[in-house]
């Protein structure tokens, strides 16, 4: 902590940041709208109430300023915080300055804190000027002085983690209104991706829900909490690399993905015990497959590694175990194991349980081997991370486009066997896999053989295609 608290006050990126930035127009006249916002949103709601007939009804209307006054200081840190840093690296590009800064003394560390703390610190005088105003519902009563640190608080993660999110969008970026634009665009798609689950999230954490079962159950606020700090330090060291690329930073990535994903794995081993899900196998087969598409969707981030242009690091990349595809495969599949046991342990059919994790082993490899033979084979021509997340929803979601046709759901044409969504819910419905002409086969066996052969076959072909320049010569 103190070694933070020296990176902070210490730092000349922030005091040279801070020193200009808040001296422009802008910064006075968004801090003036800000509070102009809150200030009417205030105004309106006590002038529109009518005088209450019952005193016990002032604590209703309290939490109810509460909540206006929260969700509109919500939806404007997450507008303003991107504008304050979408530009803060992408900017010393564009004015030529950005390699400058690489070449001083500064540490990356140092340079991101710096531009971060920045924005972080003009959100906290925001904040802090709309004190008096929220104050007025400690008038009203319904809510206690540890529900409004509550709110700040969240209002703080949430000011760090759009922050962070334009940064890394401006380390990524050449070109400010591009770095702006992505940022946005991803704000917007994750807001209407969470219209209809906010409300029940915000009622699931006022009844204090948990996560898992017995005594491994922890509040769901922990588990947000705790994962929204982990996408900080992602975002946090993806621009870090960004700036600089070093192994450090990649290994640290790694671990981090590593944590979350096999504490997610074994918490929805437990999760999906509740409820009777065993008698009702839909929710059960509708989560090993998301799990799967999750899998093979970051097996791709692990096929392909960069080589580091520096000689030093490229030569600990080629000798740390983290950066071996099979490591990443081998830690996939753990996670999946985790799941599989936290369902044996818990009643799940143990035949159904270690099928599926069969099935999700086979198909994973036979993916992971088909597309990096495939990109040896059209000689590296199209990028392998385009290659793959162009392969990845063909496989996955076009082979099962003839199911939601107006056939029988039961009935499975040829090439199905391809996606292995199918396979893993045939195993847990009991569902009769039937071809075309009526021929009746085991879907998960299928589309593991075909996946493993397609794997052979493409092998070969490489292989054919290495002893053909040796013979000739």
């Amino acid at each position: 902590m103190r070694r933070l608290l020296d990176l902070l006050l210490d730092n000349p990126i922030l005091l040279k940041e801070l020193r200009i930035g808040l001296r422009e127009r802008k910064i006075f006249l968004i801090q003036s709208l800000y509070l102009v916002v809150l200030g009417s949103a205030t105004a309106l709601f006590l002038f529109s109430a009518s005088a209450p007939t019952d005193l016990l009804e002032l604590p209703d209307r309290g939490r109810l300023l509460h909540g206006i006054l929260f969700w509109s200081q919500l939806a404007m840190v997450v507008l303003i915080t991107p504008s304050l840093t979408c530009g803060q690296i992408s900017g010393e590009r564009e004015n030529h300055s950005l390699d400058l800064l690489r070449a001083s003394r500064l540490r990356t560390v140092e340079i991101v804190l710096g531009k971060l703390g920045y924005a972080l610190a003009y959100v906290g005088l925001l904040l802090a000027s709309s004190l008096p105003m929220v104050a007025v519902v400690f008038l009203l009563g319904g809510v206690a002085p540890g529900e409004v640190a509550a709110s700040y608080g969240v209002l703080a993660l949430a000011a760090t983690l759009v922050g962070l999110l334009g940064l890394f969008f401006s380390a990524r970026e050449q070109k400010t209104g591009h770095a702006t634009n992505q940022a946005y665009g991803i704000l917007i798609l994750a807001f209407i991706l969470s219209l209809g689950a906010l409300p029940a999230l915000a009622e699931m954490l006022s009844r204090g829900q948990t996560l898992g079962t017995g005594r491994f159950a922890i509040p769901l606020w922990l588990y947000l909490l705790a994962h929204a700090g982990g996408l900080a330090a992602f975002l946090f060291l993806k621009v870090q690399n960004h700036l600089r690329r070093r192994v450090a930073h990649e290994l640290w990535l790694g671990r981090l993905f590593m944590v979350v994903w096999l504490i997610n794995c074994g918490l929805l081993g437990l999760v999906m015990s509740t409820g009777n899900s065993w008698t009702d196998p839909e929710p059960v087969a509708a989560t090993w497959c998301a799990v799967l598409t999750v899998a093979l969707a970051s097996l791709g981030c692990f096929l392909d590694p960069q080589p580091f242009a520096a000689p030093r690091e490229e030569a600990r990349r080629r000798a740390g175990l983290a950066f071996r595809p099979w490591f990443w495969h081998g830690v996939l599949l753990t996670g999946l194991a985790l799941m599989a046991g936290a369902q044996g342990a818990l009643g799940a059919p143990i035949g159904q349980v270690l099928s599926t994790l069969g099935l999700c082993a086979g198909v994973s490899l036979g993916f992971a081997v088909v597309t990096r033979n495939l990109h040896i084979l059209l000689g590296g021509r199209p990028r392998f991370a385009t290659l793959y997340y162009a392969l990845l929803p063909a496989v996955l979601v076009l082979p099962t486009l003839p199911l939601a046709s107006g056939e029988s759901a039961r009935t499975f044409w040829l090439g199905t066997q391809v996606s292995p969504l199918p396979a893993v819910w045939s195993l847990w419905n009991d569902m009769p896999d039937v071809l075309l002409g009526g021929w009746t086969v085991d879907l998960p066996m299928a589309c593991l053989l075909s996946w493993l052969g397609l794997a052979a076959l493409l092998g070969a072909l490489r292989a054919l295609r290495r002893t053909r320049p040796a013979r000739e010569a």
